[in-house]
């Protein structure tokens, strides 16, 4: 399974960003697809468990290209 956004329409890209409890990043991304399986940056399964997460979004708008809309944070809950 991997961890995509329910709708990403004109979003040109993003700031996508996981931690583990200790405030590792181990994850990031600007594909605005996202499409995490909870394999870190180094290519390692990561455990299960409960990961923090922030996802700064960017959308092409007429009056400037990339504007930054929203930011977003939350918890992400990994089974295997």
């Amino acid at each position: 399974d991997l961890f995509v956004p329910i709708e990403n329409r004109f979003v040109s890209i993003v700031d996508f960003k996981v931690f583990n409890r200790w405030g590792n990043l181990i994850f990031e991304t600007n594909d605005p697809e996202i499409q995490w399986n909870g394999v870190s940056n180094e290519g390692k399964e990561v455990a299960p468990g409960t990961y923090y997460f922030t996802c700064k979004i960017f959308e092409n708008t007429t009056e400037m290209a990339n504007e930054e809309r929203d930011l977003l944070t939350g918890n992400l809950q990994l089974f295997r």
